[in-house]
């Protein structure tokens, strides 16, 4: 009877082992994949030119609309960041108060 008990033991540690190196073999792949082979994050630019391009592709847009909409792409984005840097230094400001 006891050799049984120790088997089942065995066999259980065994299980338990095997499930878990391939849970983390899974694991690791899915890290690796989808983390770390990621894409880099594209520039500010980058995304604009892109944005701009999908807009042509959908809308059929000129290419004078095409500058036109790169035009209010960088306003805009230059404007917010201006609008954000301002925020954070009126945010000190009334911190110190």
């Amino acid at each position: 009877m006891e050799t049984s008990t120790s088997r089942k033991a065995i066999l259980w540690i065994a299980v338990v082992f095997v499930f878990g190196l391939a849970l983390g073999g899974v694991g690791g792949y899915y890290v690796s994949h989808r983390i770390y082979a990621a894409p880099a994050p594209q520039t500010d630019e980058a995304k604009r030119a892109h944005r701009v391009e999908q807009l042509t592709d959908e809308l059929n847009l000129t290419s004078a609309q095409q500058q036109r909409l790169g035009a209010t792409g960088r306003f805009t984005s230059n404007t917010s960041l201006r609008l954000r840097k301002c925020g954070k230094r009126r945010g000190a400001k009334f911190a110190r108060s």
